[in-house]
């Protein structure tokens, strides 16, 4: 029997853990009524704030009575595993899983089709459960784009045919060939009732539009799922904890400034939202100490944890990180750890980095993996994907463990010179012991012998010399070479940051590691281009988000904050300082507008007030809620 644990830690709650799911009460209730009222919904978050345990352990176990609900997760498309199924298979196959009996039930529905497709098996279970309306839900959709376009085609013309209740041709000719059975085919013209939902990260949203040419509706009803708040976050902690239960733990509590402690690690002191992956991450651990509490502690005696029981909070994410890296293939490893500890953290600080830069030290499936256990996130940008470390929460553990990855990648490099010169010496030592072995050999046989002995060594004296001269002239040679190659790619790289490649600039600056003997000054030039490129994918983020939010006027303060923040990147300020002030300067004219005809209105009479508040005050102080002259127009218009 596995130990039931009150937290999941880095795994999504189940709908057998629906009775520890605290702190989206709210999110539940909207989402559920948005799945009864909506054919198709859109769930939507970035990775790590918990899509999957909301529909598991919160959403779908309130919806069991009204639909037949059917779970489906595609998987990542692996083209060498010769068993794969297709995406619309795997709808079948979790349909027929769920209703093993459906496959032998003989029907009307088998004799008016041949192609065993996604509405034949709709059909039978309407049949079998009498048109139950049936829940699909895809969990982890972005998956669904990484098979072959042949398989999404299909896929979407499968499900745009239950959606729409298209009955296939093949059938509809069955029917028109075959009269004496049409009066038994009354149940093919019923529309069987089948809803969906989407559940996909928000960086890969954009994937959408290859499916709008068949589902064109499938973004018009959305649900955001935000981070955790601090109040839901401390339900999060608190209730699972004093939960009823056969757990692996008896029941605890926390005092509050303990609580506080962990809200503020988990929020950065409310500079943060909290993710929950993080949450559950620290819970579990504290969980572990709860036990180990309770087995000094009378048998009723009831566990609080306190401030001086919580953990290093810095040892529980340095075992996470630990984990993580683990999940990479051993011969990938270390470079994979050069990404995050060198060059994700720059300055003590997280950065975002392009794929491309990524992609020098780790594969596409090693970034999934750490995508995926919310070590990594990523996002959209208009050049592509950019990677970031989850949460600031990471950083110091990360930086730990870089410190004990260099202190022994400096040891082993002391242990290896060391071994060198012991080689060497030893080696001096041979060829010394030989010399006299010789020369006493010469000197015992005859004093002719003696004297050629002599003559000899002379002579590989003088060819050692030689020897050494031209070993001399060949490592000139070779540093020439170096220090030509090495300019040629730093020249090339100059180019490139010339025109803000940067992250080119850095591919090509890695290429000349192996030209120059001063490593860490390149690694320097190497992070600081890296950082470079981090705030140029930043800077380029916030002016289009900024750029999209200017399109409303609702908006616009948004905008003038994302410029602002562009703005201090210090990437290019012109830019970013002259987006702000155009968008001012319009907000502010509109302001005027806003003031001029509310007056004129106000100054019509009592049955113009309204208007005044409805068109011009209100709209004016969604730009300047604060304006002192729209506040007292407001109290004007409200006599």
């Amino acid at each position: 029997m596995i130990d039931k644990r009150r937290y999941p830690g880095i795994s999504p709650f189940s709908e057998e853990q629906k009775d520890l799911f605290f702190g989206r009460d709210k999110d539940i209730k909207k989402l559920e009524r948005l799945i009864k009222l909506r054919q198709q919904v859109l769930l939507y978050s970035k990775s790590g704030v918990g899509k999957t345990s909301l529909l598991n352990a919160g959403v779908l176990p309130g919806l069991k009575n009204d639909f037949i609900i059917l779970k489906i997760r595609f998987f990542s498309y692996n083209p060498k595993d010769e068993t794969i199924v297709p995406p619309a298979g795997k709808i079948i196959n979790t349909l027929l899983g769920s209703f093993k009996d459906l496959e032998q039930q003989k029907t009307i529905v088998d004799q008016l089709s041949t192609e065993k497709n996604i509405w034949f098996w709709l059909k039978k279970l309407q049949v079998s459960t009498d048109n139950k309306p049936v829940l699909l839900v895809f969990d982890q959709f972005e998956e669904l784009f990484s098979y072959p376009e042949e398989m999404i085609e299909d896929f979407k013309k499968q499900l745009q045919q239950i959606l729409n209740n298209q009955i296939p041709d093949e059938v509809l000719s069955f029917i028109e060939e075959h009269p004496e059975i049409e009066e038994q085919a009354d149940i093919i013209y019923e529309n069987f009732e089948v809803k969906t939902v989407y559940a996909i990260r928000s960086d890969r949203l954009s994937l959408l539009n290859r499916l709008t040419d068949r589902i064109p509706d499938i973004q018009n009803n959305f649900y955001e799922l935000l981070p955790l708040t601090r109040q839901q976050a401390k339900n999060a902690i608190i209730k699972p904890a004093s939960a009823e239960g056969d757990f692996i733990s008896t029941k605890f509590d926390f005092d509050e400034p303990a609580l506080q402690n962990i809200l503020n690690v988990l929020t950065d002191k409310y500079n943060l939202t909290v993710e929950t992956t993080q949450l559950q991450i620290v819970c579990q651990r504290i969980e572990d100490i709860a036990i180990e509490k309770k087995k000094n502690k009378k048998k009723n005696a009831s566990i609080i944890i306190h401030t001086n029981d919580l953990p290093e909070f810095k040892d529980i994410f340095v075992d996470f990180y630990k984990e993580a890296l683990n999940k990479i293939p051993v011969q990938r490893r270390q470079k994979v750890a050069i990404l995050i500890e060198d060059n994700l953290i720059i300055n003590e600080q997280r950065i975002t980095l392009h794929e491309a830069v990524c992609k020098k030290y780790a594969t596409d499936e090693d970034l999934r993996i750490l995508t995926n256990i919310h070590l990594l996130r990523a996002e959209n940008t208009s050049t592509g994907i950019a990677y970031e470390l989850s949460h600031d929460t990471l950083v110091e553990p990360i930086l730990e463990v870089r410190k004990i990855r260099k202190e022994e990648e400096a040891r082993r490099l002391e242990e290896m010179r060391q071994q060198e010169e012991l080689r060497k010496l030893q080696e001096q030592r041979r060829r010394q012991r030989t010399i006299i072995m010789i020369v006493s050999i010469a000197a015992v046989v005859s004093i002719s012998l003696a004297i050629f002995g002599f003559v000899m060594w002379q002579n590989a004296k003088r060819q050692t010399e030689i020897a050494k001269q031209k070993e001399k002239e060949a490592n000139e040679i070779l540093q020439n070479l170096k220090r030509s190659e090495f300019n040629r790619l730093n020249e090339k790289a100059n180019a490139l940051c010339h025109n803000k490649n940067y992250a080119d600039a850095v591919k090509v600056l890695n290429q000349a590691f192996k030209w120059t003997d001063d490593s860490l000054a390149l690694q320097k030039r190497i992070d600081s281009l890296s950082q470079i490129a981090g705030k140029e994918t930043q800077f380029n983020k916030l002016i289009s988000q900024a750029k999209q939010y200017e399109k409303d006027e609702a908006n616009w303060l948004k905008a003038l904050e994302l410029y602002d923040q562009a703005a201090k990147l210090h990437y290019d300020d012109t830019l970013a300082l002259a987006k702000k002030n155009s968008l001012q300067k319009r907000l502010n004219s509109k302001l005027l507008y806003y003031k001029s005809k509310a007056k004129e209105y106000i100054n019509k009479g009592p049955s113009f007030r309204q208007s005044a508040l409805e068109y011009f005050i209100f709209p004016g102080l969604k730009l300047s809620p604060n304006d002192p002259e729209l506040l007292k127009l407001k109290q004007q218009a409200q006599k």
